[in-house]
């Protein structure tokens, strides 16, 4: 599949939403309330205290697929929840659901320090945002667990979980997720329900620093002579020198 490719001078910021990828890593960066409220509503878990956040965490290695996490949180219990902003387009359900599990395995890695007892290693949790109900249920959260194949019994204290979270889901009554959904849609990072993704004046903030760095990095590219370097990865949106200063942005 050919690579797309995204010139920083023509993204408008009042064309994106925080599905995208890069606005949603702009928005989230250090952003733990905006994250603490995602996660609670998405799992219907308001005991949820997110401590950390880091955006585009990088798992590598010389003899294994590179995964470029969008967003990898921390609770208070040190457990570990992905969040995966992710646009279907033609995909397939067998795609999501490997890539999915693979993901969960690489985090799964990290849920034990090293020389810990295995009984201490800590959850894991991918979610995957989606723009379509790719299992077509209609249902706001499709959740998956380890079970047991012969009674369907939860395996106790596996720790493992992913979840699909559709995003185009939509009820009458204003539930929470269904306004969260909303808002992670809407094409104006500045408008946003009360008490929703961040608040309102946190969005705003974002849209203000997304605009001063569009600015920075075309003044860069100028200054560069509009020189272009390939970026890593087969699965990155870009290949140019504008989107590479982009991933630069939100690495920390």
């Amino acid at each position: 599949m050919p690579v797309r490719r995204i010139r920083i001078e023509d993204i408008r910021v009042d064309d994106l939403s925080l599905a995208d990828d890069f606005a949603f890593r702009v928005a989230m960066k250090d952003n733990t309330e905006a994250v603490q409220h995602i996660v609670r509503t998405i799992l219907s878990r308001g005991d949820i205290i997110i401590r950390r956040v880091r955006v585009q965490d990088v798992q590598e290695s010389r003899e294994t697929h590179e995964a470029r996490l969008d967003l990898l949180a921390e609770d208070g219990e040190g457990n570990k929840i992905d969040i995966e902003m992710q646009k279907i387009g033609k995909r397939s359900m067998k795609w999501l659901v490997k890539r999915s599990v693979y993901y969960l395995g690489l985090l799964i890695t990290r849920t034990l320090h090293k020389k810990e007892e295995y009984s201490r290693a800590r959850d894991a949790i991918v979610i995957f945002i989606v723009d379509r109900d790719i299992i077509g249920k209609g249902r706001a959260v499709y959740s998956y667990s380890l079970r047991s194949d012969e009674d369907n019994v939860k395996l106790k204290h596996a720790g493992a979980r992913i979840v699909i979270a559709n995003g185009t889901y939509s009820d009458d009554e204003g539930s929470a997720i269904s306004e969260m959904y909303r808002d992670i849609y809407e094409k104006d990072l500045g408008k946003c329900t009360e008490g929703g993704i961040g608040k309102g004046e946190r969005k705003q903030d974002s849209e203000k620093e997304f605009a001063e760095h569009h600015r920075r990095t075309l003044g860069r590219r100028q200054a560069a002579g509009g020189k272009r370097r390939k970026s890593r990865g087969k699965d990155n949106h870009c290949q140019d020198y504008a989107c590479s200063e982009l991933h630069h942005f939100t690495d920390f």
